[in-house]
This record gives structure tokens, sequence and C-alpha cells, in this order.
């Protein structure tokens, strides 16, 4: 799949691109489309436990603050992010009994969800400092993925109750328009700083973090919507594809799996596409010559419909489609 990474190279879990959906459905921008238009097949939610390639989330990152038309989407994007979901770095770092050891397992274990950054916890007389870096160069622009970072540090500290202990630090300097940063990340910044990252008191290093058990919106709708891409795939060679017997097996509602796809910025009807056609391509690159089969096993118990519907996706019909050898899906 373009855009994936290799093993050990820089890269970000897909969580860090899946939580941007709630942002982008705030915004009334389709995710779906919003990852198609960089190059990668959209259908993250099938594909949640992948790394892609750190400059390819970083450009995600760039085309979020342009398409919403937020210069620090980051910021609020990652500010929504609910921290004991975000991967596993999330699980483990909400597990801490104290705020201080939550900010060592932040710094260590950082490489769960993002490989070529660090998080450094560097001890003061009086505070914790935390600060964030990239190893390595990068091509693209770093900005929304980092205060994207910073920001779910700052509500990690926040947790204690105690806003006046917790200070963000940004390297860049202070403008007109980034007094938008108030609404993310409070009064406390300092722009202009020699890291970038958040510092704490050490008077509050001690407290218990308060993490909820209830799983918020966002958590709900973005295990609803991995949970409804995986029994899409399931039940489309069954023919049981339709929003009501998927939801139903989720014991839902159609309306409020509706309502959860749309906080992810998800239609039912453009995840059931999508399904079909990743399916479909790979269904052809692993030999598959039987379109009338393959029709079937995609859904379509015509196979002229399928011909059609694929050539909506790749601008050939499928005895003429050759998959790439990079393994990237080619779309019309």
């Amino acid at each position: 799949m373009h855009g994936t990474a290799r093993k050990d190279d820089p890269a970000f879990s897909a969580i860090s691109l899946l939580q941007m959906g709630p942002y982008l459905a705030k915004s009334n921008v389709d995710a779906i489309e919003f990852i198609g238009c960089l190059g990668v097949s959209p259908n993250l939610f099938q594909q949640h436990d992948a790394w892609f390639e750190r400059d390819m989330v970083l450009k995600a990152g760039s085309e979020l603050a342009r398409t919403t038309g937020n210069p620090f989407a980051g910021a609020y994007a990652g500010n929504d992010v609910p921290i004991p979901d975000f991967g596993s770095w999330g699980t483990i770092v909400s597990q801490a009994e104290t705020l201080k050891q939550a900010c060592r397992l932040m710094s260590g274990k950082l490489h769960l969800v993002e490989r070529g950054s660090l998080i450094s916890a560097i001890d003061f007389s009086d505070k914790l400092r935390l600060a964030f870096t990239f190893v390595g160069s990068v091509c693209e622009d770093p900005l929304q993925i980092k205060l994207a970072t910073i920001a779910m540090m700052k509500n990690v500290a926040l947790q204690c109750g105690v806003p006046d202990a917790v200070r963000v630090h940004l390297t860049m300097p202070w403008s007109y328009k980034a007094r938008h940063l108030d609404e993310a990340f409070g009064e406390r910044i300092e722009f202009g700083s020699t890291f970038d990252g958040i510092e704490i008191d050490n008077d509050v290093l001690a407290l218990c973090p308060a993490t909820s058990s209830k799983p918020d919106m966002t958590t709900r709708s973005i295990d609803t919507t991995i949970a409804t891409a995986r029994l899409i795939d399931d039940l489309l060679p069954l023919g049981k594809s339709s929003i009501h017997q998927v939801a139903n097996m989720l014991s839902l509602s159609v309306r409020t799996l509706q309502r959860r796809l749309k906080h992810c910025g998800v239609d039912y009807e453009d995840l059931l596409d999508l399904t079909r056609r990743d399916s479909a391509i790979a269904c052809l690159a692993d030999g598959a010559s039987d379109m009338a089969e393959l029709a079937m096993r995609v859904g379509y118990s015509d196979p002229a419909n399928f011909t059609r519907a694929f050539k909506r996706w790749t601008g050939q019909p499928p005895t003429r489609y050759r998959p790439p050898l990079d393994g990237q899906i080619v779309t019309k």
C-alpha cells in the first residue's frame, strides 16, 4: 500500500491519521475523500494497525490545515484525541499512577505510535520539561503534527486538574494569528522558546491523573467505524452488507451507526464502495481471473454492474487492470 513505511523507517501508526477524522467531520470535510487525496488507500479503518511514512503523515497535517482553513488545525485535532485510545501508547500512559510516571511513559513509549520522534524528559529543581523533537531530516512541514503531539502531552498533564501548573512552549514566534492557539492550549503559552513541548511544576507530579473509564463519543465512533469496515469486508461475499444488516450485527440502530460514522467524517455507502474496490483489486493482485466469481466476492450479483463500478474506480475494466508492482492502488 502506497505510503506504508518499511520497518525501522521514521513513521507514524495509522491511529495518527484516524484521529483526524473527528476534526475533519467538525469542519464538514469527508474523511474518506481527504485521505484519498493523499495518494493512499483511504480505507484506513481496515488498516488501523499499519505504519505510514513520516513525511506522508506530515503532509496530511499540512493538508488538514489547508482543507479546514485553520492554520493550527493540528493543535485542535490533537486536543480532541481521547488519550486512553491513542494506540498502545495512550493505553499505557493512561495507566500511570502518578503524573510523573505518566510523563516518563509518554517519553519512553512514544515509539509505539511514532518512530523517529522523541519526547525528552528533563528534570529541573522546580519543574519537569518534556521536549518534543523529530530525529533526522524531514521533507514536509512538521508544524501540524508537532502541535497535535504537544496538545496530547498537555492533555495528559491536565488530567491532574491543575491547569496553572502546565505551560506550553513553542519555538515558533508569536504572530497575530497565533492568538487562536489560546483556544487549544490555553493562555499559558511561551512563543519563541528554545524547545517545543510542555513544562510541569514539580508540585503536581505526585498527583494521580484522573482518566474516565467511560468511552467518549470519539472513542465509540472510531471503534464502531473500524468494526463496521471489518464487518463489511467479511459480509461482502455473503451478500449481507447493507447498513441495516451491519447495524444489527453491531447491536446498534441504523441511526446510531450513521451518527458514529458521521462523527469520524465517514459515510456508510462511501465505506462500502471503498471496501468493494480494495477487495476487488486485492483479489486481482492475487491472480483472480473469474470475473463472475470476483463480482460475487465483492457483493455484486450482476457481473456487468461490477464491471461498471470497477471502471469508475480505476478507469479500466477488471479484465485489463494490472496491479502496479509497488502495491499502490491506482484509481481513476
